[in-house]
């Protein structure tokens, strides 16, 4: 989870993941892929018009899923077997309970 202001809120362990203020920018801009620590990811999907907006990235084995809420954005990364509809309900469900906390 990273705060708009390029913050760490929290991470896992093996998340190589530094400080970036581009985090919230990735939901405005165009751009068709998105590096996340260190791995590059395609777009596959923008969904900006929902209560919790949200981007589907995949990669060779794998994908990540952003959501963003009022004032951070989560990342959740799958590997291998996982299926980006579960990462997704993951990742939305947490956008969903900090939107609700006022964050």
């Amino acid at each position: 989870i990273i705060g708009h202001d390029g913050s760490i809120w929290a991470k896992s362990a093996r998340l190589a993941l530094t400080e970036s203020v581009a985090a919230a920018a990735i939901f405005t801009n165009s751009e068709m892929s998105v590096t996340l620590a260190g791995e590059k990811y395609q777009v596959l999907r923008k969904n900006l018009d929902e209560d919790t907006p949200f981007i589907i990235c995949k990669k060779k084995e794998g994908g990540a899923v952003l959501a963003k809420t009022g004032q951070a954005v989560i990342i959740g990364i799958f590997e291998g077997e996982q299926q980006p509809g579960n990462a997704s309900n993951d990742v939305l469900n947490v956008g969903d309970y900090l939107l609700s906390s006022g964050y």
